[in-house]
C-alpha cells in the first residue's frame, strides 16, 4: 500500500481511522453531557432539600418548644384534600418510575415511555391543583404566628417546586414524543429525580403539618 492510499471505508483524503476517532469523540462528548446534566440535576435537589430542611426545622424546634401546637386559638387545616393530594402525588411518581423503566431498557420503548410520562404529567398537575385549593381554604393568614407563618411558607414553597417540576415533565414529555429520547436518556433522568425529591418532599410536608400538627 502506497503513501497516497486509504484505507477501505474512509473518504477522500480522510482515512477510516480518522473518522473512527470523530466518532469517539462524539460519543465522549454526549456521554459527558448527560453525566453533567445529571449531577447538576443531584446538586440541584441537595442544595434544595438543604433549603427545606431549614424550614422543617425551624418548625420542629417550634413544634417542640410550645405547650400546645398549634397555639390556641388557631384552628387546624383539613387534611381531607392534602391526603388525596398525596395518593395522587404517589400515583405520579409510580408513573414517572415506571417512564424510567421503559425509557431504560435497552430496546427503548417510545410508546410506553410516553404513556407513563403524561400519566405523571396529569398526576403533577392535579396534585399542584389540590395543593392551591388546600392553600386558599387555609382557617387563617399568614402573618398571625409563627405557626401560621411557616404553614404559609413551607406550602408556599412547596407549590412553586411542584409548579417547576410539571413544567420540566411538560418538556420531557414533548422530547419524547418527537423521538429525542431515543438518542439521549439523560433528559428523563434528570426529570426523574428532580420529580422523585418533590415526591418525597410532598409526602415529608403532609407527615409534618398535616399528620403530626394536627
Amino acid at each position: 500500500m502506497t503513501a497516497g492510499e486509504h484505507v477501505p471505508g474512509g473518504t477522500a483524503g480522510q482515512p477510516r481511522t480518522e473518522l473512527l476517532s470523530r466518532a469517539e469523540l462524539i460519543d465522549r462528548q454526549a456521554v459527558r453531557s448527560a453525566s453533567s446534566s445529571v449531577t447538576g440535576m443531584v446538586l440541584l435537589v441537595a442544595s434544595e432539600a438543604v433549603f427545606f430542611a431549614a424550614f422543617l426545622g425551624i418548625y420542629a424546634v417550634s413544634y417542640t418548644g410550645a405547650r400546645v401546637w398549634p397555639p390556641a386559638g388557631i384552628a387546624t387545616p383539613s387534611i381531607a384534600v392534602p391526603t388525596i393530594g398525596v395518593v395522587v402525588l404517589l400515583v405520579s411518581g409510580a408513573a414517572m418510575a415506571r417512564a424510567m423503566r421503559h425509557a431504560l431498557r435497552r430496546e427503548y420503548r417510545r410508546a410506553g415511555t410516553l404513556r407513563w410520562l403524561a400519566v405523571a404529567l396529569i398526576s403533577a398537575v392535579a396534585f399542584g391543583v389540590l395543593l392551591v385549593i388546600g392553600y386558599s381554604d387555609l382557617p387563617f393568614s399568614v402573618g398571625q404566628g409563627i405557626y401560621e407563618s411557616l404553614f404559609y411558607m413551607i406550602i408556599g414553597l412547596e407549590i412553586a417546586h411542584v409548579v417547576g417540576g410539571a413544567v420540566l415533565l411538560g418538556v420531557v414529555t414533548v422530547r419524547t414524543w418527537t423521538g429525542e429520547l431515543a438518542l439521549r436518556r439523560d433528559p428523563i433522568q434528570a426529570a426523574a429525580i428532580y420529580w422523585y425529591f418533590v415526591v418525597v418532599l410532598g409526602v415529608v410536608i403532609y407527615a409534618v403539618l398535616y399528620l403530626a400538627g394536627a
